[in-house]
């Protein structure tokens, strides 16, 4: 079974569809469960079909409808949460600083290349090898400069 190079067998098939059902009678005993439903109503909305959020509250598939920040109150309330904060990561920089970092990184090439002249491509190959050190390398022992 799982073999690309041939179609299922029958008794294959069967396998596979008999966990389907097991896993769709799960899920609707689930949400029959957590909705106070009969699973045979939960069955009969779903079978596979997709509401909007207007026809999943006709079909009492949800408590109200809301944006993100309506369920996390929600969410809090229901913990009994009254004071929490919101962090989103990765942390979101704004235009300006991300111009900035980029112009501080900029100043700081142009003074490392002022001050060290010739041997900045020393510096850069030497930066290279260590931002790499993860991966096996294979280095020559000398550096080839093509005019």
């Amino acid at each position: 079974m799982g073999d690309i190079s041939r179609p299922l067998t029958p008794e294959e098939r069967a396998i596979l569809q008999n966990q389907v059902d097991h896993g769709y009678d799960d899920f609707t005993k689930a949400v029959a469960n957590g909705r106070h439903k009969t699973q045979k109503y939960i069955d009969s909305i779903g079978q596979g079909r997709v509401w909007t959020g207007t026809q999943a509250l006709q079909r009492g598939l949800v408590d109200r409808l809301g944006n993100i920040n309506d369920a996390i109150a929600s969410a809090a309330k229901m913990a009994k949460i009254k004071h929490y904060k919101l962090v989103s990561y990765p942390e979101q920089k704004s235009f300006l600083n991300k111009f900035g970092l980029g112009m501080n990184a900029e100043i700081k090439t142009l003074l490392l290349k002022s001050e060290l002249g010739d041997n900045f491509r020393y510096y850069q190959q030497v930066k290279g090898v260590t931002q790499m050190m993860r991966t096996p390398q294979a280095r020559l022992p000398y550096d080839i400069v093509i005019n």
